[in-house]
Protein backbone atom coordinates (compact mmCIF):
# COMPACT_ATOMS: atom_id res chain seq x y z
CA UNK A 1 0.00 0.00 0.00
CA UNK A 2 1.28 3.78 -0.90
CA UNK A 3 2.56 5.84 2.30
CA UNK A 4 1.33 9.44 2.84
CA UNK A 5 5.38 10.02 2.16
CA UNK A 6 5.16 8.96 -1.35
CA UNK A 7 1.94 10.32 -2.25
CA UNK A 8 2.68 13.56 -1.22
CA UNK A 9 4.85 14.40 -4.12
CA UNK A 10 3.99 18.22 -4.17
CA UNK A 11 1.28 20.67 -2.97
CA UNK A 12 2.57 24.15 -5.42
CA UNK A 13 0.03 25.63 -7.48
CA UNK A 14 0.04 28.67 -10.03
CA UNK A 15 -3.64 29.69 -9.14
CA UNK A 16 -6.25 29.24 -6.69
CA UNK A 17 -6.12 27.08 -3.36
CA UNK A 18 -7.47 23.64 -2.96
CA UNK A 19 -11.41 24.38 -2.18
CA UNK A 20 -12.75 21.11 -0.35
CA UNK A 21 -16.36 22.90 -1.28
CA UNK A 22 -15.79 23.04 -5.12
CA UNK A 23 -13.68 19.81 -5.33
CA UNK A 24 -17.17 18.22 -3.45
CA UNK A 25 -19.63 20.36 -6.14
CA UNK A 26 -17.11 19.01 -8.87
CA UNK A 27 -17.80 15.13 -7.56
CA UNK A 28 -21.63 15.50 -7.53
CA UNK A 29 -21.59 16.58 -10.88
CA UNK A 30 -19.70 13.48 -11.87
CA UNK A 31 -22.13 11.40 -9.70
CA UNK A 32 -24.75 12.96 -11.86
CA UNK A 33 -22.86 11.73 -15.04
CA UNK A 34 -22.67 8.14 -13.67
CA UNK A 35 -26.89 8.39 -12.37
CA UNK A 36 -27.76 9.69 -16.45
CA UNK A 37 -25.99 7.23 -17.88
CA UNK A 38 -27.03 4.22 -15.23
CA UNK A 39 -30.87 5.29 -15.82
CA UNK A 40 -30.43 4.82 -19.73
CA UNK A 41 -27.73 3.87 -21.20
CA UNK A 42 -28.75 3.72 -24.89
CA UNK A 43 -29.24 7.42 -25.05
CA UNK A 44 -26.65 9.58 -25.96
CA UNK A 45 -28.50 12.81 -24.48
CA UNK A 46 -30.43 12.02 -21.61
CA UNK A 47 -32.07 14.36 -19.20
CA UNK A 48 -30.58 15.59 -15.64
CA UNK A 49 -30.75 12.71 -13.26
CA UNK A 50 -32.41 13.81 -9.43
CA UNK A 51 -29.14 14.05 -8.13
CA UNK A 52 -27.80 16.89 -10.65
CA UNK A 53 -26.98 20.13 -9.09
CA UNK A 54 -29.35 22.43 -8.37
CA UNK A 55 -28.86 25.77 -10.40
CA UNK A 56 -27.26 24.60 -13.01
CA UNK A 57 -28.60 23.36 -16.52
CA UNK A 58 -26.89 21.05 -19.18
CA UNK A 59 -25.46 23.09 -22.36
CA UNK A 60 -24.45 19.88 -24.15
CA UNK A 61 -23.40 16.29 -24.34
CA UNK A 62 -20.45 14.51 -24.88
CA UNK A 63 -20.34 10.98 -26.33
CA UNK A 64 -17.41 8.54 -27.31
CA UNK A 65 -17.21 5.61 -29.50
CA UNK A 66 -15.76 2.24 -27.45
CA UNK A 67 -14.38 -1.12 -29.10
CA UNK A 68 -15.09 -4.18 -27.47
CA UNK A 69 -13.21 -6.96 -29.83
CA UNK A 70 -15.12 -5.92 -33.40
CA UNK A 71 -17.90 -3.73 -31.97
CA UNK A 72 -18.06 -0.03 -31.81
CA UNK A 73 -20.70 1.41 -29.67
CA UNK A 74 -21.32 5.15 -29.02
CA UNK A 75 -22.16 6.23 -25.21
CA UNK A 76 -23.25 8.97 -23.54
CA UNK A 77 -20.63 9.77 -20.86
CA UNK A 78 -20.38 13.53 -19.78
CA UNK A 79 -21.81 16.48 -20.32
CA UNK A 80 -21.28 20.14 -19.91
CA UNK A 81 -23.38 22.22 -17.35
CA UNK A 82 -23.78 25.87 -17.12
CA UNK A 83 -24.71 27.89 -13.80
CA UNK A 84 -28.12 30.31 -14.04
CA UNK A 85 -26.41 32.05 -10.90
CA UNK A 86 -22.93 33.03 -12.22
CA UNK A 87 -23.32 33.71 -16.01
CA UNK A 88 -19.87 33.43 -16.99
CA UNK A 89 -19.30 29.90 -14.97
CA UNK A 90 -19.26 26.46 -16.44
CA UNK A 91 -18.47 22.69 -15.20
CA UNK A 92 -17.66 20.29 -17.71
CA UNK A 93 -17.59 16.75 -15.75
CA UNK A 94 -16.63 13.61 -16.90
CA UNK A 95 -17.62 9.88 -15.51
CA UNK A 96 -15.52 7.30 -15.03
CA UNK A 97 -15.74 3.39 -16.30
CA UNK A 98 -18.77 1.68 -15.73
CA UNK A 99 -19.36 -1.37 -17.91
CA UNK A 100 -17.44 -4.11 -19.60
CA UNK A 101 -16.48 -2.49 -22.43
CA UNK A 102 -14.80 0.18 -20.67
CA UNK A 103 -12.91 -1.83 -18.78
CA UNK A 104 -11.46 -3.73 -22.35
CA UNK A 105 -10.45 -0.42 -23.36
CA UNK A 106 -8.66 0.85 -20.17
CA UNK A 107 -6.80 -2.54 -20.00
CA UNK A 108 -4.64 -1.45 -22.94
CA UNK A 109 -1.81 0.40 -21.17
CA UNK A 110 1.15 0.18 -24.11
CA UNK A 111 2.65 3.76 -24.54
CA UNK A 112 1.05 5.67 -27.52
CA UNK A 113 2.03 9.14 -28.73
CA UNK A 114 -0.71 11.91 -27.49
CA UNK A 115 -1.80 13.76 -30.38
CA UNK A 116 -0.05 16.56 -29.76
CA UNK A 117 3.16 16.87 -30.98
CA UNK A 118 6.40 17.01 -28.01
CA UNK A 119 3.85 15.53 -25.48
CA UNK A 120 5.19 12.39 -24.81
CA UNK A 121 3.26 9.15 -24.46
CA UNK A 122 -0.05 8.00 -23.09
CA UNK A 123 -1.80 4.56 -22.27
CA UNK A 124 -3.73 3.46 -25.73
CA UNK A 125 -6.80 2.37 -24.47
CA UNK A 126 -6.84 5.91 -22.84
CA UNK A 127 -6.23 7.69 -25.79
CA UNK A 128 -8.27 5.52 -27.95
CA UNK A 129 -11.04 6.70 -25.62
CA UNK A 130 -10.02 10.47 -25.86
CA UNK A 131 -10.03 10.70 -29.22
CA UNK A 132 -13.74 9.40 -29.71
CA UNK A 133 -14.88 12.01 -27.64
CA UNK A 134 -17.62 15.07 -29.17
CA UNK A 135 -20.22 17.10 -28.48
CA UNK A 136 -23.77 16.55 -29.14
CA UNK A 137 -25.74 20.09 -29.00
CA UNK A 138 -29.34 21.03 -27.78
CA UNK A 139 -31.35 21.22 -31.17
CA UNK A 140 -28.56 20.33 -33.39
CA UNK A 141 -29.02 16.99 -35.21
CA UNK A 142 -25.94 14.39 -34.32
CA UNK A 143 -25.09 13.68 -37.63
CA UNK A 144 -23.95 17.54 -38.16
CA UNK A 145 -22.14 17.41 -34.65
CA UNK A 146 -18.84 17.27 -36.06
CA UNK A 147 -15.88 18.39 -34.25
CA UNK A 148 -13.97 21.99 -35.95
CA UNK A 149 -10.84 21.73 -36.70
CA UNK A 150 -9.39 22.11 -34.15
CA UNK A 151 -10.32 19.46 -32.07
CA UNK A 152 -12.61 18.51 -29.14
CA UNK A 153 -11.07 20.78 -27.22
CA UNK A 154 -11.28 23.83 -29.23
CA UNK A 155 -15.15 22.86 -29.71
CA UNK A 156 -15.52 22.89 -26.26
CA UNK A 157 -13.40 26.22 -25.83
CA UNK A 158 -15.80 28.05 -28.43
CA UNK A 159 -18.98 26.58 -26.36
CA UNK A 160 -17.70 28.17 -23.07
CA UNK A 161 -17.19 31.54 -24.94
CA UNK A 162 -20.66 31.42 -26.38
CA UNK A 163 -21.92 30.90 -23.05
CA UNK A 164 -20.37 33.98 -21.45
CA UNK A 165 -22.77 37.14 -21.09
CA UNK A 166 -20.12 39.42 -20.32
CA UNK A 167 -17.08 40.36 -22.54
CA UNK A 168 -15.65 42.10 -19.58
CA UNK A 169 -15.38 38.95 -17.57
CA UNK A 170 -13.23 35.92 -18.30
CA UNK A 171 -15.38 32.26 -18.41
CA UNK A 172 -14.78 30.06 -15.37
CA UNK A 173 -14.65 26.46 -16.73
CA UNK A 174 -14.15 23.88 -14.36
CA UNK A 175 -13.32 20.80 -15.61
CA UNK A 176 -13.84 17.39 -13.80
CA UNK A 177 -13.30 13.66 -13.40
CA UNK A 178 -13.71 10.18 -11.38
CA UNK A 179 -11.56 7.29 -12.23
CA UNK A 180 -11.14 7.21 -16.25
CA UNK A 181 -12.86 10.50 -16.53
CA UNK A 182 -9.54 11.63 -14.49
CA UNK A 183 -7.59 11.01 -17.33
CA UNK A 184 -9.91 12.30 -19.89
CA UNK A 185 -10.12 15.72 -18.18
CA UNK A 186 -6.48 16.02 -17.60
CA UNK A 187 -5.90 14.92 -21.75
CA UNK A 188 -8.43 17.89 -22.64
CA UNK A 189 -6.97 20.08 -20.21
CA UNK A 190 -3.31 20.09 -21.62
CA UNK A 191 -4.83 20.42 -25.20
CA UNK A 192 -6.71 23.39 -23.84
CA UNK A 193 -4.04 24.86 -22.63
CA UNK A 194 -1.91 24.59 -25.89
CA UNK A 195 -4.40 26.21 -27.91
CA UNK A 196 -4.91 28.76 -25.33
CA UNK A 197 -1.78 29.93 -26.02
CA UNK A 198 -1.45 29.23 -29.70
CA UNK A 199 -4.84 30.68 -30.53
CA UNK A 200 -4.54 33.58 -27.39
CA UNK A 201 -7.75 33.29 -25.64
CA UNK A 202 -5.93 32.34 -22.42
CA UNK A 203 -7.59 35.63 -20.49
CA UNK A 204 -11.36 34.60 -21.72
CA UNK A 205 -11.50 31.36 -20.26
CA UNK A 206 -10.12 30.91 -16.73
CA UNK A 207 -9.75 26.72 -16.45
CA UNK A 208 -9.71 24.63 -13.03
CA UNK A 209 -9.36 20.98 -12.88
CA UNK A 210 -10.29 18.74 -10.30
CA UNK A 211 -9.74 15.43 -10.32
CA UNK A 212 -10.69 12.26 -8.20
CA UNK A 213 -9.07 8.57 -8.50
CA UNK A 214 -7.49 9.34 -11.47
CA UNK A 215 -4.80 6.87 -12.73
CA UNK A 216 -1.86 7.66 -13.80
CA UNK A 217 -2.06 9.90 -17.54
CA UNK A 218 1.29 9.58 -19.16
CA UNK A 219 4.63 9.72 -19.02
CA UNK A 220 7.35 11.78 -17.75
CA UNK A 221 7.20 13.96 -20.85
CA UNK A 222 3.75 14.03 -21.07
CA UNK A 223 3.93 15.12 -17.29
CA UNK A 224 6.57 17.89 -18.25
CA UNK A 225 4.52 19.23 -20.77
CA UNK A 226 1.62 19.91 -19.09
CA UNK A 227 2.99 21.03 -15.72
CA UNK A 228 4.77 23.88 -17.82
CA UNK A 229 1.31 25.01 -18.37
CA UNK A 230 0.94 26.14 -14.56
CA UNK A 231 -3.00 24.75 -14.77
CA UNK A 232 -4.86 25.27 -11.75
CA UNK A 233 -4.98 21.69 -11.56
CA UNK A 234 -5.92 19.95 -8.07
CA UNK A 235 -5.47 15.85 -8.10
CA UNK A 236 -7.59 14.61 -4.91
CA UNK A 237 -6.49 11.07 -3.87
CA UNK A 238 -7.68 8.42 -1.11
CA UNK A 239 -4.44 6.55 0.05
CA UNK A 240 -5.96 3.80 0.12
CA UNK A 241 -7.40 3.53 -3.61
CA UNK A 242 -4.73 1.54 -5.72
CA UNK A 243 -6.37 3.10 -9.05
CA UNK A 244 -3.73 6.42 -8.53
CA UNK A 245 -0.95 3.74 -8.63
CA UNK A 246 -1.80 2.39 -11.77
CA UNK A 247 -1.51 1.81 -14.93
CA UNK A 248 2.10 0.10 -14.08
CA UNK A 249 5.42 0.70 -15.87
CA UNK A 250 6.15 2.19 -19.29
CA UNK A 251 7.49 5.65 -17.23
CA UNK A 252 3.58 6.65 -16.40
CA UNK A 253 3.71 8.96 -13.53
CA UNK A 254 1.15 11.89 -12.37
CA UNK A 255 0.08 15.72 -13.06
CA UNK A 256 0.56 18.46 -10.20
CA UNK A 257 -1.21 19.06 -7.90
CA UNK A 258 -1.63 17.01 -5.09
CA UNK A 259 -4.26 18.15 -2.74
CA UNK A 260 -3.91 17.08 0.74
CA UNK A 261 -4.31 13.12 0.44
CA UNK A 262 -7.89 11.96 1.92
CA UNK A 263 -7.65 8.45 3.93
CA UNK A 264 -10.50 6.22 4.23
CA UNK A 265 -8.82 3.92 6.50
CA UNK A 266 -11.22 2.75 9.43
CA UNK A 267 -14.38 4.37 7.29
CA UNK A 268 -15.28 2.09 4.54
CA UNK A 269 -15.21 -1.47 4.18
CA UNK A 270 -11.54 -3.04 3.44
CA UNK A 271 -11.72 -3.96 -0.40
CA UNK A 272 -10.63 -1.79 -3.67
CA UNK A 273 -14.10 -1.10 -4.91
CA UNK A 274 -14.85 0.96 -1.62
CA UNK A 275 -11.93 2.45 -2.07
CA UNK A 276 -12.16 4.14 -5.15
CA UNK A 277 -15.77 4.85 -5.44
CA UNK A 278 -16.91 7.67 -5.61
CA UNK A 279 -19.69 8.02 -2.88
CA UNK A 280 -15.82 7.53 -0.84
CA UNK A 281 -14.48 10.10 -2.28
CA UNK A 282 -17.56 12.11 -1.35
CA UNK A 283 -17.61 11.04 1.96
CA UNK A 284 -14.06 12.14 2.80
CA UNK A 285 -14.20 15.53 1.28
CA UNK A 286 -17.78 15.83 3.59
CA UNK A 287 -17.80 13.71 6.29
CA UNK A 288 -21.90 14.49 6.55
CA UNK A 289 -22.44 12.56 3.46
CA UNK A 290 -22.10 8.71 3.43
CA UNK A 291 -20.24 5.90 1.69
CA UNK A 292 -22.41 3.92 -0.59
CA UNK A 293 -24.54 1.18 1.66
CA UNK A 294 -22.39 -1.89 0.43
CA UNK A 295 -19.39 0.30 1.60
CA UNK A 296 -20.32 1.20 5.33
CA UNK A 297 -19.17 0.08 8.47
CA UNK A 298 -22.16 -1.12 10.92
CA UNK A 299 -21.00 1.93 12.89
CA UNK A 300 -21.57 4.47 10.19
CA UNK A 301 -24.56 6.38 11.00
CA UNK A 302 -26.24 9.12 8.45
CA UNK A 303 -26.25 12.92 9.12
CA UNK A 304 -28.98 14.37 10.99
CA UNK A 305 -29.12 18.33 10.30
CA UNK A 306 -30.20 20.09 13.40
CA UNK A 307 -33.74 21.06 12.71
CA UNK A 308 -34.26 17.82 12.54
CA UNK A 309 -33.06 16.59 15.93
CA UNK A 310 -36.27 17.73 17.60
CA UNK A 311 -37.80 15.11 15.15
CA UNK A 312 -37.34 11.99 17.00
CA UNK A 313 -39.93 10.19 14.85
CA UNK A 314 -37.67 10.69 11.78
CA UNK A 315 -34.91 9.50 13.52
CA UNK A 316 -36.68 6.16 14.09
CA UNK A 317 -37.19 5.46 10.60
CA UNK A 318 -34.84 3.84 7.93
CA UNK A 319 -36.68 5.18 4.97
CA UNK A 320 -36.98 8.47 6.66
CA UNK A 321 -36.60 11.90 4.99
CA UNK A 322 -32.70 12.33 6.33
CA UNK A 323 -31.85 9.02 4.69
CA UNK A 324 -33.85 9.53 1.45
CA UNK A 325 -32.24 13.40 0.82
CA UNK A 326 -29.08 12.29 1.61
CA UNK A 327 -29.41 9.58 -1.26
CA UNK A 328 -30.63 12.05 -3.44
CA UNK A 329 -27.81 14.38 -3.05
CA UNK A 330 -24.84 11.86 -3.73
CA UNK A 331 -26.70 9.27 -5.93
CA UNK A 332 -25.78 5.21 -5.93
CA UNK A 333 -22.68 4.23 -5.25
CA UNK A 334 -19.96 4.18 -8.40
Amino acid sequence: MPTTQNAQSSFSIAGDPYEPGLALLCGQFVQAAYDMFRADMENLTPPPSPSFPAGYSIVAWIVLSELFGDTESKRFSRFAAHSHADANRTILAIRGTADLEEWWDDAHYAPVPFERPNCGNVPEGFDKIYRTMSLRLPGVQAASQTAPAGGFAMQVSDLVKSLSHSAAAPVTLCVTGHSLGSVLATYFSLEYGLDAIKYKFQDQIRLSLYTLASPRPGDGAFVAAFNALRLNSWRIINLQDLAPWFPPGYGYTHVNTLAPPYDSSGKVRNNPGCWHALKTYLSLIDPRLLPSTECRLPSTQPFVSPAALSNTEQLSHSEGPVTVNIAINIGPRE
